[in-house]
């Protein structure tokens, strides 16, 4: 696959934590696949992913709504050994979501979907496209919070990372809608198996998540 190349510095919200949290080789090398994605990227986890934002999406849907779309996708015909691959590690995902979703509580707050390209937050010349699955919205319909899916397989999301991605969105959150309220931004890493609260320690991680993002900008030209 071609690989593009970024002009200016831009990561995920996902990257940015682990690259606070990671060795410098690491961080370097994270600099270079966000600098030269591939061009072309069929998403990984795009059909759990669907199922997910749908199930919390739709109040009226029960469990054995989730049961039947994990049988419909055991039952998906494929023809190439990876696309064999891709659908089991969807169904392991919603396998594992199952395990602990009747866990998940935002309160009073309701689930829609969110914007699939909402806008960037830019620090320190750094663009983190944080992308929010899921509005949390109150009775009238405002804004209020948001939900972040993590899906990795073998690698669940640690507290340090979960930490960083926790202030990413409550930054996010008061850019876009003038929300500022750790309690209604929520991780959940579906693996993992756990859904993280963004932390009241706002201002000491996003002090580290500026002097990465400064770091990336003066390595961005050379990676």
């Amino acid at each position: 696959m071609v690989a593009i190349e970024r002009e200016n510095p831009r990561i995920s919200i996902n990257k940015i934590s682990e690259y606070v949290t990671a060795l410098p080789s690491r961080r370097r090398t994270i600099i270079k696949q966000q600098k030269r994605p591939p061009s072309f990227v069929v998403p990984y986890y795009k059909d759990a992913e669907m199922v997910v934002v749908e199930y919390l999406t739709s109040p009226e849907v029960q469990a054995e709504w989730l049961d039947s779309k994990i049988k419909e996708l055991s039952n998906k015909c494929v023809s190439t050994e990876w696309e064999e691959t891709r659908r089991n590690i969807c169904i392991d995902a919603l396998d594992s979501f199952v395990e602990f979703m009747e866990e998940l509580d935002f309160g009073n707050l309701s689930c829609i979907m969110g914007e699939s390209k909402p806008e960037k937050l830019n620090i320190a010349g750094v663009k983190i496209s944080v992308r929010p699955e899921i509005y949390l919205i109150d009775k009238d319909r405002n804004v209020k919070g948001c939900v972040k899916l993590v899906l990795g397989k073998g690698r669940e999301v640690s507290a340090d990372e979960a930490g960083y991605t926790g202030v990413c969105l409550q930054r996010w959150m008061m850019e876009q809608f003038n929300i500022s309220n750790n309690k209604t931004c929520f991780l959940i890493d579906i693996f993992g198996g756990i859904c993280h609260i963004a932390p009241k320690a706002y201002r000491k991680k996003m002090s580290d998540i500026e002097a990465a993002c400064e770091e990336i900008v003066r390595a961005w030209a050379n990676a």
